[in-house]
């Protein structure tokens, strides 16, 4: 499991030097984290006087208020960067609304080394060749996330629900699973890195869906979307996923694959190297259709901003319509585009296989699940549905 570390933007200078400090003490703020967890909020004040006199035996000195909104900024944390914000009119799972909180955070502008070091997001201008079909290109020169591994399973995948995740790896992972909760813990690694962010127009991608409504009701069957829905990495709503979520899902992923596959070309990384975060939601009141594609690496000084490089505007939209023309064909066509109602390990592709675009599991959040490049460029036979089966045509008459 992935995050990508997000700052508190409404925390005032004093109470961001001493959350600061704490992040530098894992170990004091374990058990900590628990003991305000359990307390009412009246003890709050309590714990952060410890804290305080905690910090000032270690030569910083910071005021009981800020130390106590440092607390409630590292172990209450509401991402609120975005007051306006849409809020989604369907509950969300877990996963799905810290999903949601990063996106509304990586969207905007983030330029403040001093209080954010570890997240630098820059707004770029939309190349002219994407006008109307991309609404947002954003290069995040820097980037941290955070990796934890909790726990594995062989075959069969076991679905684990997020609030037992913890349990189920500890008990993975220890012979005999600690009872302190201070020596419960997880192997995880922080690294930095770069990448791209992009956003597709919401009013270019419902006017897709409803132009081919047609189509995409005799491509994606009910069997494929219950499929679909039922692949924990894909964040469906609950229940059943609709035709327009899983429409949705298929032309952001797919585009992300090729986009990826694409950049390899351009960048001087290896594929294995850059990695896909979607950010999608059909929820009528806050859809998200985004796709961050970055690389990281172990060393805090993160990597060299080749990626980033590519996002400027004279360059991103070649490479997007590279990537687009790309995909048009497959070595494997017409097999690998006909609907056989679904391949791969769940059925859950439609046109992907790895002549196409098909990536490293380790690069893909859903192990190469939920991938159909129709939904981007159409059939040989008709591409006319595809997304952007108009930047095809533009490539090949240049």
């Amino acid at each position: 499991m992935a995050a990508i570390l997000l700052p508190e933007m409404n925390i005032d200078d004093e109470a961001a030097r001493a959350r600061a400090e704490l992040a530098k003490e894992p170990a004091y703020c374990v058990p900590k984290r628990m003991e305000w967890k359990l307390v009412s909020e009246s003890e709050h004040s309590r714990i952060a006087e410890d804290v305080q006199r905690y910090l000032a035996r270690r030569g910083n000195e910071f005021d009981a208020t800020a130390v106590e909104e440092a607390l409630r900024s590292l172990f209450e944390p509401r991402f609120n960067a975005d007051d306006g914000a849409a809020v989604p009119a369907a509950p969300e799972s877990e996963l799905q609304t810290f999903r949601r909180q990063e996106f509304n955070v990586i969207r905007q502008k983030i330029d403040d080394p001093d209080r954010m070091p570890d997240l630098r997001v820059i707004p770029s201008e939309v190349p002219d060749d994407l006008y109307g079909i991309v609404t947002r290109v954003n290069l995040v020169e820097r980037l941290c996330e955070t990796r934890a591994f909790f726990g594995f399973s062989r075959l069969e995948p076991q679905t684990v629900p997020p609030s037992e995740m913890p349990d189920a790896a500890i008990r993975q992972l220890f012979r005999y699973p600690p009872v302190d909760i201070a020596d419960r813990w997880l192997p995880a690694v922080a690294v930095f890195g770069e990448g791209i962010y992009l956003e597709l127009s919401e009013d270019r991608l419902r006017e897709w869906q409803q132009k081919n409504h047609s189509w995409l009701a005799d491509r994606l069957s009910d069997d494929f979307i219950l499929r679909l829905s039922e692949l924990p990495q894909a964040m469906a709503p609950e229940g059943v996923g609709s035709r327009e979520w899983a429409s949705r899902f298929l032309l952001v992923h797919s585009l992300a694959h090729v986009l990826i596959n694409q950049l390899v070309f351009e960048c001087g990384y290896s594929t294995a190297s850059l990695r896909e975060r979607l950010y999608i939601s059909a929820d009528p009141a806050a859809p998200m259709a985004g796709i961050l594609i970055y690389t990281s690496a172990g060393d805090s000084e993160g990597t060299m901003g080749g990626l980033v490089r590519l996002g400027q505007p004279e360059r991103f939209g070649a490479i997007v319509r590279r990537a687009i023309s790309r995909a048009s064909w497959c070595s494997a066509d017409p097999v690998c585009s006909e609907n056989l109602g679904g391949q791969g390990s769940r059925q859950v592709n439609l046109a992907a296989c790895h002549s196409c675009v098909l990536l490293p599991e380790t690069s893909c959040e859903t192990i190469n699940q939920g991938l159909d490049r129709a939904m981007l460029v159409g059939t040989p036979e008709d591409r006319s549905p595809g997304y952007l089966s108009e930047l095809v045509e533009t490539y090949m008459v240049d």
